[in-house]
């Protein structure tokens, strides 16, 4: 009879927390949390983003290359090279095909996402910032932490074939859904970086101020994707044809 009484009072006590996890798995939305997300990315509609990208050797920076990107809904993309020396170049991303245009070309030359930049940083990683538009997401764990910070886990998978990452595993804040870090994968399955996300004020408003790259192979470097401003503005179409990026320039 006391064997019977514990296992019961053994049941009782585990069927509670099962049933908490299970709710707090229900009640959050993944789609609804990966908008959320992507609202500390960029805001929504058309956007102007400067950035820098920059590799660091032992804590001491390397190198650094200068951006300026625009982006229009229905995943379009145009970067400007500032950098001296690749002054006039621009990757322009048109939905699922990605293009790189030299000063002396007219002929776009089609590349890919993973076209690097500098260090870790692909052109995919600065073209495109909406993971509500590219991926389906799963909540995988409601009650996860980062250090300190309690967080949600979530599995993008994505939706089309010419993404940068095949699959990203995500935690962001479970308060306000902030992005904290990733890992993103490739199509093999192996895991191409993992990133840290850190937060600020741009613009007057809260938002992801840079992402932090590490590198797998060479511990002592680290690449890092630094946003001076992220902003709304109006962005001309003709800023995503090609024969007119061929023949203009555009600041």
């Amino acid at each position: 009879m006391s064997r019977i009484i514990f296992f019961l009072l053994i049941g009782m006590l585990c069927q509670p927390a099962a049933l908490h996890a299970a709710s707090a798995d229900a009640t959050y939305d993944a789609a609804t949390i990966l908008s959320l997300a992507d609202g500390f990315r960029k805001p929504d509609g058309d956007t102007r983003v400067e950035l820098d990208v920059l590799l660091f050797r032992n804590g001491e920076m390397e190198s650094r290359k200068t951006y300026t990107v625009y982006m229009k809904p229905g995943r379009r993309s145009l970067a400007l090279f500032k950098s001296p020396g690749e002054q006039g170049q621009k990757a322009l991303q048109l939905d699922e095909r990605f293009y790189l245009l030299l000063p002396k070309s007219r002929r776009p030359v089609r590349i890919s996402p993973m076209q690097k930049l500098l260090g870790e940083a692909a052109i995919g990683d600065i073209s495109t910032m909406v993971w509500s538009e590219d991926y389906n997401g799963q909540v995988a764990d409601a009650a996860a932490m980062v250090g300190d910070t309690p967080a949600i886990r979530l599995t993008l998978t994505a939706r089309r074939a010419a993404v940068t990452y095949e699959k990203i595993e995500l935690w962001v804040a479970r308060h306000g859904f902030r992005p904290i870090q990733a890992n993103l994968f490739l199509k093999s399955g192996r895991i191409a970086k993992r990133v840290a996300y850190r937060a600020g004020s741009l613009n007057g408003r809260e938002m992801i101020t840079a992402m932090v790259m590490e590198d797998r192979i060479q511990k002592q470097k680290r690449t890092e994707i630094r946003y001076r401003s992220i902003e709304s503005v109006s962005v001309p179409d003709r800023y995503f044809n090609p024969a007119y990026l061929a023949r203009n320039h555009v600041d």
